[in-house]
């Protein structure tokens, strides 16, 4: 991260210019992940300060733009603008989780940068989903949200009824999740 960041603060210096562009969680819920990862790429490009005359893009093709543009697949390892672009949106995706993490803590945001990890998984079935999880991704285990954050459920045993919804949750039956979990 630390040379990330020296790289980042380089590029800035030495860019003509610089754009970053984001799509929220709800966006990303609602028009999912592929269209929102354009809707940032977009934002980013219009946030520029001078208006491209050609777009080199990693391996997609941005809709809207009046600016020719050529999709690069592998653009991060062929492309220096590409490669130096993905630094910049890296960086700038590290400082907002750092961020986060202080808004949101216990979900170690500022270590696993959001990625699905054993610890990230953790803590959502620790502590619930925050208001920035998004709600369409598979791995944020649908059923927390039916209990809500830090809700409990105790009509039986409740760690086996936990045990017996997370074993339903992997194998992909999220109706026996919730059943078990309302018990």
């Amino acid at each position: 991260p630390r040379r990330r960041e020296a790289l980042a603060a380089r590029i800035r210096e030495g860019a003509r210019a610089v754009g970053v562009g984001r799509a929220e969680p709800a966006e990303i819920d609602r028009v999912n992940i592929l269209q929102a990862t354009l809707l940032a790429m977009r934002r980013a490009i219009l946030a520029l300060p001078v208006a491209p005359d050609f777009l080199l893009v990693d391996a997609l093709t941005i809709p809207g733009l009046a600016a020719p543009q050529r999709p690069i697949v592998k653009g991060d390892a062929l492309s220096v603008s590409i490669a130096a672009a993905s630094i910049v949106a890296k960086v700038d995706r590290d400082a907002l989780m750092r961020d986060l993490d202080r808004a949101h803590p216990g979900y170690g945001l500022a270590l696993n940068m959001g990625y699905g990890s054993e610890g990230h998984r953790d803590a959502l079935r620790r502590l619930g989903p925050s208001a920035i999880h998004r709600r369409s991704f598979h791995g944020t285990q649908p059923w927390l949200f039916v209990c809500g954050r830090g809700a409990s459920v105790a009509k039986a045993n409740p760690l086996q009824l936990k045990r017996d919804a997370d074993g339903a949750e992997k194998k992909g039956d999220y109706a026996k999740a919730i059943e078990l979990l309302k018990q």
